[in-house]
């Protein structure tokens, strides 16, 4: 599928981590390794890796119809984690504590709008000391997770589009 010229697609893959710190580079290592399938199915998806979430990147929710947040978590028991994100009130003064949820409120402050359907998708990781490989497990989490979002954006995409998924 062609995109009109300066027309943000639909739906935004938003990665974000260190990749100098071992399994924390889960969620760029996601856009990545999803990057070529996405290109090939010509698919409305913009991907974008960040190191952090900050509140500058209400912008980049602006005219979605869904966003996930992928990133990885040594607090999940399950390879991979897929929830819906409410808007949340961040008392935090720190950017490092700024959460998808906070920055869908922050959305909703700034644009008075509804933000867009989103998601978070946790990896599990396991070693997030400074290193650049990924330790084996998760790189297998990893694999998991790529595959489980590929069946979520058909999904998504077939939905809303009107057919059956």
């Amino acid at each position: 599928m062609l995109q009109e010229e300066n027309r943000i697609t639909p739906i935004l893959l938003l990665g974000y981590g260190n990749l100098a710190r071992g399994d924390d580079a889960l969620g760029p290592m996601l856009l990545e390794n999803i990057r070529p399938w996405i290109r090939q199915q010509e698919l409305p998806v913009d991907l974008l890796h960040e190191h952090q979430l900050q509140a500058e990147l209400i912008m980049d929710l602006r005219e979605r119809d869904l966003v996930i947040f992928i990133d990885a978590s040594a607090g999940i028991n399950s390879a991979i984690d897929f929830i819906r994100v409410e808007p949340e009130e961040n008392s935090s003064f720190t950017t490092h504590a700024v959460t998808p949820g906070a920055l869908l409120k922050t959305f909703i402050d700034m644009y008075a709008e509804p933000p867009p359907l989103t998601y978070f998708m946790s990896i599990r990781g396991y070693d997030f000391s400074i290193r650049e490989a990924l330790t084996q497990q998760a790189t297998d989490n990893l694999a998991l997770a790529v595959e489980f979002l590929k069946k979520q954006l058909i999904k998504e995409i077939t939905e809303s589009a009107g057919e059956p998924a």
